[in-house]
């Protein structure tokens, strides 16, 4: 088949009209979303101070997706733990919680979960293992429970 007109977001400047009209044209969206809560999209994302709040950019993502009818929007979380006691890594249960929740109401066709593939910015970071991926799986079906949206992971 050929090749589709594909964009990838970090998702920060989704809120924005003019943006959405021309984003939801490509033929396939992949956004990222990595977090639910403000707290762990401070401490994971480290938005530059312009950045919209967390919640902001969950509500651009459900908008774009209303205005996507033919086209595919796929959400990336990418999952990470730690070994430093001063970070909380997204890989907490409250996150993956209120993750499941907010892609629920976004209602994309699909979701990749994924984490570090390479050596990270950060040394105390790394990546989640199978077991962790398929627990965040399980808690997204569970959740989301919605047969229509692919949930995957690698």
């Amino acid at each position: 088949s050929p090749p589709h007109l594909t964009l990838f977001t970090n998702s920060s400047t989704l809120h924005f009209g003019d943006i959405q009209d021309k984003v939801k044209n490509f033929e396939i969206v992949l956004a990222k979303l990595d977090v639910a809560t403000q707290a762990d999209y401070m401490r994971t994302n480290r938005p530059h101070k312009l950045c919209p709040e967390n919640s902001k950019i969950i509500d651009s993502l459900i908008h774009l997706r209303k205005k996507m009818t033919s086209n595919k929007l796929v959400i990336q979380c990418l999952m990470l733990n730690s070994h430093h006691e001063q970070y909380f890594p997204n890989f907490n249960d409250k996150n993956i919680e209120k993750l499941a929740y907010a892609i629920k109401k976004i209602k994309p066709n699909e979701v990749q979960i994924y984490s570090l593939a390479r050596i990270p910015a950060e040394y105390f970071v790394f990546s989640i293992d199978e077991k962790q991926n398929n627990q965040i799986k399980n808690v997204f079906n569970r959740i989301i429970d919605n047969k229509n949206i692919e949930i995957s992971y690698f």
